[in-house]
């Protein structure tokens, strides 16, 4: 198993966090080809605040070469509304430094990604505590504009102001 997984496990519980582990998606190598030798554990949580809702997974890849954390927001962008979801959302990268939000054009999913690379260095708790709360005050701060973007309540500018007041 992940010598990355436990410390961030231990991390969530700390912070009160219920996290499940699960089975992953069957690259364990995490090299994309599926040969793996198996499932790659991740460890999902779900996610409340900032008057939204999100699903994080943390997950060890490349023989814990990577810690990744993503949050992908539970509600789709209708067709209708990716368009101006993208513009917020290319605002919105312009201005992160160490995470980036992602809208799949296909399936409207929106998703906040951050990661390291340890370089063969071993994972300590504070390295991964600082790549989960860049994650989490992305998604706090940015996932509402979205909401407010797809519901037209606020344009991409309007929202992004919004964040940034927040």
């Amino acid at each position: 198993m992940s010598r990355i997984l436990p410390i961030a496990a231990a991390l969530f519980a700390d912070r009160a966090w219920d996290a499940v582990l699960s089975p992953g998606d069957g690259d364990a190598d995490g090299d994309g080809d599926g040969d793996g030798g198996g499932a790659a554990p991740v460890l999902t949580l779900e996610m409340d605040a900032s008057r939204v809702r999100w699903t994080s997974h943390a997950r060890a890849a490349d023989r814990d070469r990577f810690f990744l954390f993503e949050s992908v927001l539970h509600e789709r962008v209708p067709a209708a509304r990716r368009a101006a979801v993208a513009e917020y959302l290319d605002r919105v990268n312009r201005r992160l430094e160490i995470a980036s939000c992602e809208l799949d054009w296909d399936d409207g999913s929106v998703r906040i990604k951050t990661g390291i690379d340890f370089h063969g260095e071993p994972p300590t708790r504070p390295l991964i505590a600082g790549v989960v709360e860049a994650n989490f005050e992305a998604a706090t701060r940015y996932l509402p504009g979205v909401r407010a973007v797809v519901r037209g309540e606020r344009t991409p500018i309007e929202a992004l102001a919004d964040a940034s007041e927040g």
